[in-house]
């Protein structure tokens, strides 16, 4: 993303279209100004210039690897996002990516649910949850996906 970015930066001073955001549509939006790609905040116009980390709890299941509970259904906790998230606003920072689809089946993933063929509504729930945090925090939250998931039936069915 540091390549795409530094090769999207418009020269300062430079016109530019406002348009206004419709709360339907993406929040950051992508504009050319004098040939020059840049992100920009729909709502405002101003230019917008991610600054982010990956948001994550790496840990270490007993069958081995490494596995990240941040959304988990047995691990998930949004006091600990909460405060993660102001701290990373206070830093200065807009943009946080996370990742779904990295967890220990075990655990309560996103597509294990009751069923084993379904996706798992309490881990949803986890995201949602976490998405309207990080919107408290004025975060864009970029959400990755390894393969939807791991090991479930999703993936033979892919």
């Amino acid at each position: 993303m540091i390549v795409l970015l530094s090769g999207c930066s418009a020269p300062q001073g430079a016109e530019h279209e406002s348009v206004p955001h419709t709360g339907g549509e993406h929040r950051i939006g992508v504009r050319t100004i004098d040939g020059h790609g840049e992100f920009f905040d729909v709502a405002s116009g101003a230019r917008f210039t991610p600054r982010g980390m990956n948001y994550n709890r790496w840990i270490t299941p007993v069958s081995g690897g490494y596995t990240d509970d941040v959304l988990t259904v047995a691990h998930y906790d949004p006091e600990t996002v909460a405060a993660d998230l102001a701290e990373m606003q206070e830093l200065g920072f807009n943009t946080v990516r996370v990742l779904i689809d990295t967890c220990h089946p075990s655990s309560g993933c996103s597509g294990t649910g009751p069923s084993g063929h379904s996706v798992n509504g309490d881990y949803l729930d986890n995201l949602a949850d976490f998405l309207r945090i990080a919107g408290e925090h004025g975060m864009v939250v970029l959400v990755a996906s390894n393969t939807l998931p791991d090991d479930s039936w999703w993936l033979n069915e892919t």
